[in-house]
């Protein structure tokens, strides 16, 4: 199996062994509320999906918690990839100013909030500003015009264990090739995608999470 190939398949198990449909209800409306900048009750969950309470905490509770981020209040601040606390990656929408977790979440996360939104962030070698604009079917605008972008080799376990320091924390956007090289000559777990390839994976990776519903 060849690198790519192996990062494809963790993300095509998922960090959840379980993903029923009204997880993935609830999952997409966890972030569409999340867009809109307001952290997330789970009785404002529960209500959504027309449940009572205790059904929408263990539909999250199929969720690792590495993988939700919670405020003092118990409500939901972060969630798998979209985030209201401050991160090296903004995640600017029309409204308002958000964080991923990584660069790889701003490529996925406007086909589930259905909302375009530009991506700033700085290649962690030659600390360049990178401005990506991604809609729900493209990327629209880039500068530089050539990035790259790394993926770790990890596996399913490690990622629901800790989901951002086994891939999150590893995946970055590069000014280009060989910014990407200098960068990964210690960090023998990096790839590097296009990209265009990487847009492409994160697309099969909603299509993967989301199988029955639409979005």
């Amino acid at each position: 199996m060849t690198d790519l190939a192996q990062i494809t398949a963790v993300l095509e198990a998922g960090y959840i062994g379980e993903n029923p449909k009204d997880l993935q209800r609830a999952s997409l409306y966890i972030y569409r509320a999340l867009a809109s900048g307001k952290p997330i009750s789970i009785a404002s969950i529960a209500e959504h999906l027309g449940t009572p309470l205790e059904t929408a905490s263990r539909l999250l509770n199929l969720v690792p918690p590495s993988a939700i981020e919670l405020d003092d209040d118990g409500h939901i601040i972060g969630f798998v990839g979209l985030s209201l606390a401050p991160t090296a990656h903004r995640f600017e929408t029309a409204e308002r100013s958000l964080f991923t977790w990584c660069v790889f979440d701003a490529l996925f996360l406007p086909s589930l909030i259905e909302q375009a939104a530009t991506l700033h962030t700085t290649c962690p070698n030659s600390h360049t500003d990178i401005e990506i604009k991604v809609t729900s079917s493209s990327v629209a605008a880039i500068a530089p015009d050539s990035p790259v972008m790394s993926l770790a080799k990890t596996d399913t376990k490690s990622c629901c264990k800790d989901l951002r320091g086994a891939f999150c924390d590893q995946v970055n956007m590069f000014a280009d090739q060989s910014a990407f090289d200098e960068w990964s000559l210690d960090r023998p777990n990096a790839i590097s995608v296009s990209l265009s390839q990487a847009f492409a994976l994160a697309q099969q990776r909603n299509a993967w999470r989301y199988p029955d519903v639409e979005y």
